[in-house]
């Protein structure tokens, strides 16, 4: 799958909520209803060095986000936020129910980056980007179990559930705060919510 990319920086504290768009093209692929493609778009921004813990971080990044994509119709389906090549990312991505369109990457972009500029939740340097989720769109809530019953999924566990903690299975049910699995050989597994480390869409 290729993504064509847009990218703006700015070393300046104070950003243009003009975002340029450029014209592109992208490799035909097959997508689900649930799943739009989109561009990448980047916005760039200077910070000094911050204190806020990692998790912290995250958690006021949500909370600042999930507002904007409601009043606009959209999720906000996970976060992400990792050194890459050297450049710290905060990697959003969104969906929904019709699909993401360029536009709604270029508009997301440039709302979430001038509200996370004039919050300060990030002390350093660091890119921004907005995504469609993918085809192994994450699974981080509750209802994403639900919505996706009867699809093969990845999940990685906090905690080894007999002696691992690594399931490729499809997801046969959710319910009471357990995801039901059924794995290859037909072998049943029950894994607690709350012990999910990492889940997502697998696909071939």
């Amino acid at each position: 799958m290729n993504f064509c990319k847009i990218k703006q920086q700015n070393n300046k504290i104070n950003f243009s909520l003009a975002i340029q768009k450029l014209l592109c093209y992208f490799s035909q692929v097959m997508f689900s209803t649930e799943v739009g493609l989109c561009p990448l778009f980047y916005l760039r921004a200077l910070f000094l060095e911050g204190v806020l813990k990692w998790e912290d971080m995250i958690s006021q990044v949500k909370e600042l986000a999930e507002p904007v994509l409601v009043e606009k119709g959209m999720e906000l389906v996970d976060v992400e936020y990792k050194m890459e090549h050297g450049r710290w990312v905060i990697r959003f991505f969104i969906d929904k129910p019709e699909g993401i369109t360029v536009d709604d990457c270029g508009d997301v972009s440039a709302e979430l980056g001038t509200i996370l500029e004039i919050k300060d939740v990030i002390h350093h340097s660091y890119t921004l980007e907005v995504s469609s989720p993918g085809l192994d769109r994450a699974l981080t809530k509750e209802k994403d179990f639900l919505r996706y019953k009867g699809r093969k999924i990845k999940i990685k566990t906090k905690q080894p559930i007999l002696g691992r903690r690594n399931f490729i299975a499809i997801l046969d049910d959710f319910k009471e705060g357990m995801v039901f699995l059924i794995d290859s050989e037909g072998k049943e597994w029950e894994i607690p919510f709350n012990d999910i480390d990492k889940a997502r869409l697998e696909y071939i």
